[in-house]
């Protein structure tokens, strides 16, 4: 019967898969698109170190509204953030939300931010930065320690 219930109807079935199934490779196979990966490790952790921040000064309407017209997030996604009860609760919803999107979800949230509220993307790329430098330090460190450990 789906078929007789229009386009939006498929997009909500694909997307109820992605979202509530969590069946994201087969929405993906119905819809004719490439499978999503999560998003890295880095930008999540970029995400998770500005939450506090991100719900509290995020332009969430605005931002839902972006990340939809670049179709980063569904229908479905929209209506479930947007029905929040509060800016907070909205803003929470999204970034929970987000790092499920795939990698280019973290660059086009970035763009929206640098278009509008460029002072939150400024956090974001600093931590990204930071949080890349530890990582290829403890990877310089750990080279090191084996390296001496071997030649004992």
């Amino acid at each position: 019967m789906l078929p007789s219930c229009g386009e939006q109807a498929f997009d909500t079935f694909c997307a109820s898969l992605r979202d509530r199934s969590r069946q994201s490779w087969l929405a993906n196979l119905l819809s004719g698109r490439p499978p999503q990966g999560g998003m890295s490790k880095t930008h999540k952790r970029a995400l998770k170190t500005n939450v506090s921040k991100l719900e509290v000064d995020l332009d969430v309407a605005r931002c839902v509204q972006y990340l939809w017209q670049e179709d980063v997030i569904t229908d479905y996604n929209k209506e479930c953030i947007l029905s929040q009860p509060t800016t907070r609760a909205k803003s929470k919803e999204l970034l929970h939300l987000l790092p499920t999107r795939g990698e280019q979800a973290f660059t086009v949230f970035c763009n929206y931010l640098r278009k509008h509220q460029d002072w939150l993307v400024k956090l974001l790329e600093e931590n990204v930065h930071s949080i890349m430098g530890a990582e290829k330090k403890g990877f310089k460190e750990t080279a090191v320690k084996r390296f001496l450990a071997d030649k004992k």
